[in-house]
């Protein structure tokens, strides 16, 4: 109410209201208060539905380290537990735990209906917690790792049941993976030692054909007695710590065996009735003994003691009885011989092990004794001189420090070896359970009702909110004392409540007043809820727009349009999370790109979804596979994922042969080939002699040393399946291995004859190369085009086959024909042809020839990339730059281009960035593993980054399929120089040199090494 004398003026009486004026404004707008509350409390139950209170159920797991000396496997204190607490927790927390743990109980029921498990996965991730509760001992003691585990769940039971589970992988990869670090210690020292022990050998070479050892005396036999001397005595140095290291574990072995002896004879005092737990046969009988008496008692107290039925009831009780006696005994006994047993094998282990030791100690003592005659006989020849010749001396320093570095790898190794047998023996790392995981009976605060009641409390809030808001904004008068302070009004009369109370009652003011406004909060909250349930209904059913995305994508890649595919394809997965067409496409794209690690993650997916397509299963394992291979440090998680997929196989398709071949790479991995040559032999035999299984367990056959085996095993299936490449390959590297070359070759002619591809013909050309036979080798070469030449991959394959031994102009007169041959395919042959035009410096002629052809197909997208290729080597700043921007261009048009790929990361190579380098280069051989030229430009991206090893092994895989590729064997000669491979190099530079390398770049590498040896007169 305003003044009307004063439009617009507003009064100060807010400051003079009373409690009694804010409690009528509540009271007038109660029924918006109750229909907020029930608003707030609605949405709370909604909440609850979608996110209820959660329970938390946690078990206590304890490390206990190897029992055995610290001296021999040290525990790392405090850096071990830390080490320990963050592998498990990578390890529960991996995605092939959560979805294994969201699929195997059943979690997120509701959404999962929308999402796939792999997409869940950082949900279960979150709502599990890993943490050290590790207690610190007393001073000078490693701390023993103890490690809680928790999960949140809605439901206490289902966590119970995750924790549970939880427990039992961490027991299970312990008992699994519990020997693979040490000996993959073990494994690594022994190499360490092996190099070191080769570099010893050099050295003392380098001492026996130093000519002038002292400058003075001028002594060379002096000389190679003191070198012989070091030799003798180094390996007396060995020997002696090797035979301390024997008796300490000969003493330990004794005590061990005296240990178990006496276990042995306390067995019948240790297993008695009293200790020894009752079985179920035994239990079953002491409850019908109960029953018995418990009937004896009754039948006692109704009838007379020599009433027949008493009468019976006793001896029931005492047959009973006795059956009992006897089956305690009986149990008593059988534990007793199983605690025999079991003690015995161990007695039978430890003696034989001792018995090793004795032999070995013996061994090395008549090995010492020897040594130590030796070296006195050496040591009264050697006389000593008062100088010594500066090249002698530099050499024997070196030669000290390396002997110092052998023993200490070789004493690094034994106790590797001994951390390795313990765990063998079963002494190693253990797991034990300290408190099992619980039922959780409260859940965590807020619990479902105070969420509701919550929910309540903040709606009946903002109603009073809002009526106390409009009551401020909007004023009324309701009472006398608000008109004493209104402008221009003064109070006339004041009139008693009682007599307008009549009036005011039944009048319907109010009620009328606030009819109008709950209809409209009521018809808003109806059109939100309204709104709400179109959107849910919407998501829930995306299938249309689902169908059409797919649609739009099949159309693209029938265009080629790869981008567009993968756009679309994304939109369709967007679409429906469940969508196994959307995941299928988009994973097959991708791997057509070489982005194999995004295709992972749809391939998971498919896999998830249709359960029962073993292709889509296979697939899968495969990757794994070539992930885990692919990747510098071989990650173990990569290798769980590969075997637990492998397990998946082999337990839903035993007679398919891929689990088998998939879970006995992972075994091999993991340094057990006996496991999975066992493995193999089982699966032979239940996929009926597959041919790629037996293929498999021929190489593990190979690497256990049954070689005459495993050349049987692949000559039967040679025999059965004539066409198994795989089969024909695997028999020629071993035989080739094994020296017998004429083998080898017999295998290849064989492979020609049956199989009878380019594969096979080319492959039979390389081995008539390798041994010399060129004339032969070009005789070969050309049969396969007379043979073969009517197909155009076979030609591309003969152009490439010359193309990598350095053959330019053979290779050029393969793409000519082809192009002649092949007019569809004319403009792919007359890129190659230019391509190796302007590696011979002819890149005009090239260029001419690669821009009449667009003349006559304009917007090319092939010519244009090879157009692209060539002017990055124009030497002119701008068109190498505006090259790399069409490669830019044309990679987003053809990302399946191995072509494109290779020269768009030259590109990065040369303007310095390495690192887009090496991606690019790395998903062109994976689109085309067979293109050389990529293998080297990102052996060559690696070396430039410092990752020799990388480099050295990328370039064996290139040389490998071309082994007399000349660009390969000289970065391979620099990689092996930068790495101390001095031997090594100089063979290298050698093969480099047959395969036709030119002389000058030979000899810059033969002056590289010399001057990194410090030889500059020679270099220069």
């Amino acid at each position: 109410m305003t003044n009307p004398g004063q439009p617009g003026a507003r009064p100060p009486y807010v400051e003079y209201l009373r409690p009694q004026d804010y409690a009528g404004a509540v009271w007038r707008a109660k029924w918006l208060i109750l229909a907020l509350g029930l608003t707030g409390l609605a949405a709370a139950a909604a909440f609850v539905q979608f996110f209820p209170a959660q329970y938390v159920s946690k078990a206590v797991v304890r490390f206990i380290p190897p029992k055995v000396s610290e001296k021999y496997v040290p525990t790392g204190g405090d850096s071990w537990v830390e080490q320990r607490t963050l592998a498990l927790a990578q390890t529960l927390a991996s995605s092939l735990t959560a979805r294994k743990m969201v699929e195997g109980a059943g979690l997120y029921p509701e959404l999962r209906r929308f999402q796939t498990s792999a997409d869940l996965a950082p949900r279960f991730q979150e709502a599990l917690t890993v943490r050290s509760v590790t207690p610190r001992g007393p001073s000078g003691r490693s701390p023993v790792a103890t490690i809680e585990i928790g999960f949140r769940y809605s439901d206490p039971a289902v966590a119970k049941q995750v924790v549970q589970q939880l427990v039992e992988s961490v027991f299970e990869t312990n008992e699994r993976y519990r020997g693979d670090q040490s000996q993959g210690t073990a494994q690594f020292l022994t190499e360490q030692a092996e190099t070191a022990r080769e570099r010893l050998a050099e050295l003392e070479d380098e001492l026996g054909q130093l000519g002038k050892p002292d400058r003075i005396a001028g002594d060379h036999q002096w000389a190679l007695k003191i070198q012989q001397l070091y030799s003798v005595e180094n390996r007396l140095g060995h020997v002696q710590s090797s035979l301390r290291s024997l008796r300490r574990d000969l003493a330990d072995k004794l005590e061990e065996i005296l240990v178990a002896e006496g276990e042995l004879s306390r067995v019948a005092a240790a297993y008695t009735a009293v200790s020894e737990p009752r079985t179920l046969e035994a239990m079953r009988l002491q409850m019908s003994r109960n029953e018995a008496e418990l009937r004896l008692e009754l039948l006692s107290k109704r009838y007379r003691p020599d009433h027949p039925d008493v009468q019976d009831a006793k001896v029931v009780l005492r047959d009973l009885q006795q059956r009992l006696e006897e089956q305690v005994a009986r149990d008593v006994e059988s534990a007793r011989a199983r605690a025999r047993r079991q003690i015995q094998n161990r007695l039978d282990l430890l003696r034989s092990d001792r018995d090793s030791l004795s032999a070995a100690i013996r061994a090395q003592e008549a090995e010492e004794a020897q040594l130590a005659r030796r070296a006195g006989e050496l040591r009264a020849l050697a006389t000593p001189t008062s100088e010594s010749d500066t090249e002698y001396l530099r050499l024997m320093r070196e030669y000290t420090s390396a002997g110092e570095h052998y023993k200490l790898l070789f004493r690094k190794e034994r106790e590797s070896q001994l951390a390795a047998e313990v765990d063998r023996l079963g002494q190693g790392e253990t797991v034990e359970l300290l408190d099992p995981p619980t039922v959780a009976t409260k859940p965590e605060f807020p619990s479902n009702p105070v969420r509701m009641a919550l929910g309540a409390v903040i709606g009946l809030g903002a109603g009073v909110l809002v009526a106390l808001m409009r009551y401020h904004l909007r004023p009324t008068l309701s009472g006398a004392h608000h008109l004493v302070y209104w402008q221009g009004l003064t109070l006339l009369a004041d009139l008693p409540a009682g007599m307008i109370e009549d009036g005011r009652r039944g009048s319907g003011v109010g009620k009328r007043r606030w009819t109008p406004r709950l209809t409209g909060v009521s018809g808003l909250l109806v059109v939100v809820m309204a709104a709400g349930g179109m959107l849910a209904g919407c998501k829930a059913d995306p299938g249309k727009l689902r169908d059409s995305w797919l649609a739009a994508a099949a159309k693209a890649e029938q265009s080629r349009d790869i981008a567009g595919a993968i756009r679309c394809y994304q939109l369709a997965v967007q679409a429906d999370a469940r969508s196994a067409a959307g995941h299928t496409g988009l994973a097959r794209v991708l791997l057509a790109t070489g982005e194999i690690e995004a295709a992972l993650a749809h391939l998971i997916r498919k896999a998830e979804l249709r359960p029962e397509d073993y292709q889509a299963q296979a697939e899968l394992a495969g990757i794994f596979y070539k992930i885990y291979h692919s990747e510098p440090g071989r990650s173990s998680s990569t290798l769980h994922e590969l075997e637990a997929q492998a397990g998946k196989l082999i337990g839903r398709w035993p007679s398919k042969a891929e689990g088998y071949r998939a879970m006995s790479l992972g075994l091999c991995e993991r340094g057990r080939p006996a496991e999975a040559a066992k493995l193999l032999e089982e699966g032979l035999r239940l996929t009926g002699g597959s041919a790629s299984v037996g293929v498999e367990l021929a190489s593990v056959l190979y690497r256990l040393g049954e070689k005459e085996r495993a050349e049987e095993l692949l000559r039967g299936l040679i025999q059965r399946e004539g066409r198994c490449a795989q089969a024909y390959d695997l028999l020629y590297l071993q035989l080739r291995d094994r020296r017998l070359v004429k083998a080898a070759e017999d295998v290849l002619q064989w492979k020609w004859a049956r199989v009878g591809d380019a594969d096979a013909g080319l492959q039979y050309a390389a081995h008539l190369e390798s041994v010399g036979r060129r004339a032969a080798m070009i005789a070969q070469v050309e049969e396969v085009e007379r043979r073969l030449g009517g197909q155009s991959p076979a030609m591309a394959m003969i152009g490439a086959f010359w193309q990598s031994r350095g053959e330019s102009e053979r290779a050029q007169a393969v793409y000519g024909r082809a192009a002649a041959r092949f007019p569809s395919e004319r403009n792919e042959f007359l890129g190659r042809w230019s391509e190796i035009a302007a590696g011979q410096g002819q890149r005009e002629q090239a260029l001419a020839a690669i821009e009449d052809a667009l003349k006559k197909t304009p917007g090319d997208s092939t010519l244009e990339a090879y157009r692209a290729a060539l002017n990055l080597d124009s030497g002119v700043p701008g068109t190498a730059k505006a090259a790399k921007l069409q490669l830019e261009q044309l990679l987003k048009r053809m990302p399946s281009s191995a072509f494109v790929r290779f020269h768009l990361g030259r590109s990065y190579l040369r303007a310095g960035d390495v690192f887009k380098a090496g991606l690019e280069l790395e998903r062109s051989i994976r689109i085309d593993p067979n293109y050389a030229p990529g293998w080297l430009a990102l052996a060559e991206s690696e070396y430039r980054m410092g990752h020799l090893a990388r480099s050295r092994g990328t370039l064996d895989k290139l040389l490998v399929r071309a082994p007399r590729y000349a660009p390969a064997l000289l970065l391979k000669a620099r990689v092996e120089g930068e790495l101390g491979k001095v031997r090594e190099v100089e063979r290298t530079l050698d093969l480099a040199a047959q395969a036709g390398a030119p002389a000058q770049a030979v000899a810059v590498e033969r002056a590289r090494l010399l001057m990194g040896a410090g030889d500059f007169d020679a270099a220069a």
